[in-house]
């Protein structure tokens, strides 16, 4: 049943009720009524969200953020694997040195990528202010 049917049968069947007196009737439709409202509201609602989280998703600040965040996770992952590599070093353990190595040096090149990206954000961030600020201008202008 489509929500205005569903919609204007529960209206119908809170109102038989509350014209004849079925308290009962009354009681389920107005509940059957008030539950498809809701439903419709909680499906608007996350229709709403979604479309400001896509939106979210593709603002150059929000991704110069995440960018920023993952520049730091792999600056502590390479300081991380630097520790682990002296550890193992001084320990005598060649296995974990080696790998703790090799992690400082994933961890190097994931960071090189990711400060890559920052300038490429950047410019797109400088971008969208200056064609922001460009509308603006032209708004006050008007």
């Amino acid at each position: 049943m489509s929500d205005i049917a569903g919609k204007a049968a529960a209206w119908a069947k809170e109102s038989y009720g509350k014209a004849t007196g079925n308290k009962e009737m009354e009681k389920a439709g107005h509940e059957e009524y008030t539950k498809l409202v809701g439903e419709e509201k909680l499906k608007d609602d996350q229709e709403k969200r979604e479309r400001k989280l896509e939106k979210a998703k593709n603002d150059p600040a929000v991704k110069l953020a995440d960018n920023s965040i993952n520049q730091t996770k792999h600056s502590l992952q390479q300081a991380i694997s630097a520790v682990e590599e002296k550890i193992a070093k001084w320990m005598g353990y060649v296995n974990k040195e080696g790998s703790a190595h090799e992690e400082k040096a994933k961890a190097a090149g994931e960071l090189k990528l990711a400060q890559d990206e920052r300038a490429k954000l950047q410019k797109q961030l400088d971008a969208k202010n200056a064609e922001e600020k460009e509308q603006a201008q032209k708004q006050q202008n008007q």
